[in-house]
Protein backbone atom coordinates (compact mmCIF):
# COMPACT_ATOMS: atom_id res chain seq x y z
CA UNK A 1 0.00 0.00 0.00
CA UNK A 2 1.47 3.38 -1.01
CA UNK A 3 0.62 7.03 -0.76
CA UNK A 4 -1.81 8.21 -3.41
CA UNK A 5 -0.49 9.89 -6.54
CA UNK A 6 -2.03 13.20 -5.41
CA UNK A 7 -0.16 12.97 -2.11
CA UNK A 8 3.43 13.15 -3.30
CA UNK A 9 6.56 12.61 -1.18
CA UNK A 10 7.20 16.37 -1.36
CA UNK A 11 3.71 17.05 0.02
CA UNK A 12 4.24 14.43 2.71
CA UNK A 13 7.61 15.99 3.63
CA UNK A 14 5.99 19.41 4.14
CA UNK A 15 3.13 17.88 6.14
CA UNK A 16 5.65 16.31 8.52
CA UNK A 17 6.37 19.81 9.79
CA UNK A 18 3.03 21.60 9.31
CA UNK A 19 0.30 18.91 9.39
CA UNK A 20 1.64 15.63 10.84
CA UNK A 21 -1.87 14.39 11.68
CA UNK A 22 -2.80 14.62 8.01
CA UNK A 23 0.46 12.92 7.05
CA UNK A 24 -0.12 9.82 9.15
CA UNK A 25 -3.83 9.74 8.33
CA UNK A 26 -3.33 9.88 4.57
CA UNK A 27 -0.06 8.00 4.23
CA UNK A 28 0.10 4.26 4.46
CA UNK A 29 2.41 1.77 6.11
CA UNK A 30 4.88 1.62 3.24
CA UNK A 31 6.23 5.19 3.55
CA UNK A 32 8.53 4.34 0.65
CA UNK A 33 9.97 7.87 0.76
CA UNK A 34 11.36 7.34 4.29
CA UNK A 35 14.73 6.40 2.76
CA UNK A 36 15.04 9.96 1.47
CA UNK A 37 14.42 11.21 5.00
CA UNK A 38 17.45 9.18 6.07
CA UNK A 39 19.53 10.61 3.21
CA UNK A 40 18.54 14.19 4.11
CA UNK A 41 19.25 13.75 7.82
CA UNK A 42 22.60 12.02 7.29
CA UNK A 43 23.67 14.63 4.74
CA UNK A 44 22.67 17.50 7.05
CA UNK A 45 24.60 15.98 9.97
CA UNK A 46 27.80 15.40 8.01
CA UNK A 47 27.73 18.72 6.18
CA UNK A 48 26.96 20.78 9.31
CA UNK A 49 29.63 19.18 11.51
CA UNK A 50 32.20 19.33 8.71
CA UNK A 51 31.41 23.02 8.11
CA UNK A 52 31.58 23.72 11.87
CA UNK A 53 35.16 22.46 12.08
CA UNK A 54 36.20 23.92 8.72
CA UNK A 55 35.14 27.36 9.93
CA UNK A 56 37.69 27.22 12.76
CA UNK A 57 40.62 29.65 12.35
CA UNK A 58 43.55 28.06 10.54
CA UNK A 59 46.04 29.49 13.02
CA UNK A 60 44.70 27.14 15.70
CA UNK A 61 46.08 24.27 13.66
CA UNK A 62 45.14 20.59 13.42
CA UNK A 63 46.76 19.76 16.78
CA UNK A 64 44.24 21.95 18.57
CA UNK A 65 41.43 20.36 16.56
CA UNK A 66 42.49 16.84 17.43
CA UNK A 67 43.09 17.66 21.08
CA UNK A 68 39.66 19.27 21.34
CA UNK A 69 38.10 16.39 19.45
CA UNK A 70 39.61 13.91 21.87
CA UNK A 71 38.20 15.86 24.80
CA UNK A 72 34.80 15.97 23.14
CA UNK A 73 34.76 12.23 22.51
CA UNK A 74 35.87 11.47 26.05
CA UNK A 75 32.99 13.61 27.32
CA UNK A 76 30.18 12.50 25.02
CA UNK A 77 31.11 9.04 23.75
CA UNK A 78 33.47 7.60 26.39
CA UNK A 79 32.73 3.91 25.87
CA UNK A 80 32.37 3.72 22.12
CA UNK A 81 34.87 6.19 20.76
CA UNK A 82 37.42 7.21 23.40
CA UNK A 83 40.08 4.77 22.15
CA UNK A 84 39.13 4.72 18.48
CA UNK A 85 41.87 6.08 16.21
CA UNK A 86 40.96 8.96 13.91
CA UNK A 87 42.67 7.22 10.99
CA UNK A 88 43.07 10.40 8.96
CA UNK A 89 39.38 11.31 9.09
CA UNK A 90 38.70 15.02 9.57
CA UNK A 91 37.32 15.96 13.00
CA UNK A 92 34.07 17.27 11.53
CA UNK A 93 33.31 14.08 9.63
CA UNK A 94 34.36 11.94 12.59
CA UNK A 95 31.94 13.72 14.92
CA UNK A 96 29.30 13.64 12.18
CA UNK A 97 29.65 9.89 11.77
CA UNK A 98 29.26 9.45 15.53
CA UNK A 99 26.02 11.43 15.42
CA UNK A 100 24.79 9.51 12.37
CA UNK A 101 25.37 6.23 14.21
CA UNK A 102 23.41 7.59 17.18
CA UNK A 103 20.42 8.45 14.97
CA UNK A 104 20.45 5.13 13.09
CA UNK A 105 20.80 3.16 16.31
CA UNK A 106 17.90 5.06 17.85
CA UNK A 107 15.72 4.35 14.79
CA UNK A 108 16.56 0.64 14.91
CA UNK A 109 15.95 0.34 18.67
CA UNK A 110 12.68 2.28 18.64
CA UNK A 111 11.45 0.52 15.50
CA UNK A 112 12.07 -2.87 17.09
CA UNK A 113 10.48 -1.78 20.38
CA UNK A 114 7.29 -0.50 18.74
CA UNK A 115 7.07 -3.60 16.55
CA UNK A 116 7.26 -5.85 19.64
CA UNK A 117 4.84 -3.69 21.61
CA UNK A 118 2.29 -3.63 18.80
CA UNK A 119 2.22 -7.41 18.70
CA UNK A 120 1.91 -7.55 22.46
CA UNK A 121 -1.09 -5.19 22.51
CA UNK A 122 -2.92 -6.20 19.32
CA UNK A 123 -3.88 -9.62 17.99
CA UNK A 124 -2.55 -8.98 14.50
CA UNK A 125 0.18 -6.46 13.84
CA UNK A 126 -0.52 -3.90 11.14
CA UNK A 127 3.13 -3.08 10.54
CA UNK A 128 6.22 -5.20 10.14
CA UNK A 129 9.63 -4.32 11.59
CA UNK A 130 10.82 -2.46 8.49
CA UNK A 131 7.65 -0.40 8.34
CA UNK A 132 8.03 0.62 11.98
CA UNK A 133 11.62 1.68 11.31
CA UNK A 134 10.36 3.80 8.40
CA UNK A 135 7.74 5.45 10.59
CA UNK A 136 10.37 6.23 13.24
CA UNK A 137 12.76 7.56 10.59
CA UNK A 138 10.11 9.97 9.29
CA UNK A 139 9.60 11.13 12.87
CA UNK A 140 13.30 12.04 13.06
CA UNK A 141 12.91 14.77 10.42
CA UNK A 142 13.03 17.54 13.08
CA UNK A 143 16.77 16.76 13.30
CA UNK A 144 17.05 18.19 9.80
CA UNK A 145 16.00 21.54 11.25
CA UNK A 146 18.46 21.08 14.12
CA UNK A 147 21.49 20.65 11.85
CA UNK A 148 20.38 23.34 9.41
CA UNK A 149 20.28 25.56 12.49
CA UNK A 150 23.87 24.57 13.30
CA UNK A 151 24.93 25.70 9.82
CA UNK A 152 23.19 29.04 10.28
CA UNK A 153 24.74 29.55 13.73
CA UNK A 154 28.20 28.73 12.39
CA UNK A 155 27.77 31.00 9.39
CA UNK A 156 26.44 33.94 11.40
CA UNK A 157 28.80 33.69 14.38
CA UNK A 158 30.96 36.75 14.97
CA UNK A 159 33.75 34.57 16.38
CA UNK A 160 34.71 31.59 14.21
CA UNK A 161 36.39 29.82 17.15
CA UNK A 162 33.11 28.51 18.51
CA UNK A 163 33.06 26.31 21.63
CA UNK A 164 32.44 22.61 21.03
CA UNK A 165 29.24 22.89 23.09
CA UNK A 166 27.67 24.71 20.12
CA UNK A 167 27.55 21.40 18.27
CA UNK A 168 24.66 20.59 20.61
CA UNK A 169 23.27 24.10 20.91
CA UNK A 170 19.70 22.85 21.51
CA UNK A 171 20.55 20.39 24.29
CA UNK A 172 18.79 20.88 27.63
CA UNK A 173 22.13 21.21 29.35
CA UNK A 174 23.38 23.94 27.00
CA UNK A 175 20.13 25.89 27.21
CA UNK A 176 19.00 25.43 30.80
CA UNK A 177 21.10 23.35 33.23
CA UNK A 178 24.73 24.24 32.42
CA UNK A 179 26.08 21.19 34.25
CA UNK A 180 29.79 20.45 34.18
CA UNK A 181 31.00 17.25 32.43
CA UNK A 182 31.94 15.64 35.74
CA UNK A 183 28.31 15.79 36.91
CA UNK A 184 26.53 12.43 36.90
CA UNK A 185 23.52 14.01 35.19
CA UNK A 186 25.55 15.75 32.50
CA UNK A 187 25.41 12.93 29.88
CA UNK A 188 21.61 12.66 30.12
CA UNK A 189 20.84 16.38 29.92
CA UNK A 190 23.43 16.85 27.22
CA UNK A 191 21.90 14.14 25.03
CA UNK A 192 18.33 15.35 25.64
CA UNK A 193 17.58 17.95 23.00
CA UNK A 194 14.63 20.21 22.22
CA UNK A 195 14.34 18.47 18.87
CA UNK A 196 13.89 15.17 20.72
CA UNK A 197 10.59 16.49 22.06
CA UNK A 198 9.48 17.52 18.57
CA UNK A 199 10.37 14.04 17.30
CA UNK A 200 8.53 12.41 20.21
CA UNK A 201 5.48 14.54 19.45
CA UNK A 202 5.53 13.33 15.83
CA UNK A 203 5.80 9.73 17.01
CA UNK A 204 2.82 10.17 19.33
CA UNK A 205 0.82 11.50 16.38
CA UNK A 206 1.96 8.58 14.20
CA UNK A 207 0.91 6.02 16.83
CA UNK A 208 -2.39 7.80 17.39
CA UNK A 209 -3.28 7.81 13.67
CA UNK A 210 -1.65 4.60 12.43
CA UNK A 211 -2.77 2.34 15.30
CA UNK A 212 -5.98 4.30 15.97
CA UNK A 213 -5.16 4.56 19.66
CA UNK A 214 -6.47 7.21 22.01
CA UNK A 215 -4.18 10.16 22.67
CA UNK A 216 -3.42 8.98 26.22
CA UNK A 217 -2.55 5.44 25.09
CA UNK A 218 -0.45 6.84 22.24
CA UNK A 219 1.61 8.87 24.72
CA UNK A 220 2.23 5.82 26.91
CA UNK A 221 3.02 3.60 23.91
CA UNK A 222 5.48 6.14 22.53
CA UNK A 223 7.26 7.03 25.77
CA UNK A 224 7.67 3.51 27.15
CA UNK A 225 10.80 2.66 25.08
CA UNK A 226 12.35 6.04 25.97
CA UNK A 227 11.65 5.39 29.65
CA UNK A 228 13.29 1.98 29.43
CA UNK A 229 16.35 3.46 27.68
CA UNK A 230 16.73 6.12 30.37
CA UNK A 231 16.32 3.42 33.04
CA UNK A 232 19.06 1.34 31.45
CA UNK A 233 21.30 4.39 31.28
CA UNK A 234 20.67 5.12 34.99
CA UNK A 235 21.83 1.61 35.87
CA UNK A 236 25.24 2.16 34.26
Amino acid sequence: MKTSAAYSPAHAFVDTFVAPADLFSRSTASLYWAKWCAVLIISAILLSTYYFFQSMPEELGPTWHLKGLGQLLMTHYPRLFANTPIAGLSPGLYIGLCKVLNILLLVAVLGAAYWIMERATQRSGRFNLLQWCKIVMVCQLPWLANYCGLVLLTFSAADTALPFSMLDYASLNHLFFHLEPHSSWYPLFHVMNLFHFWSIGLTITAVNRCLEMSRAKSVIFTLLPYTLLIGLWAQQ
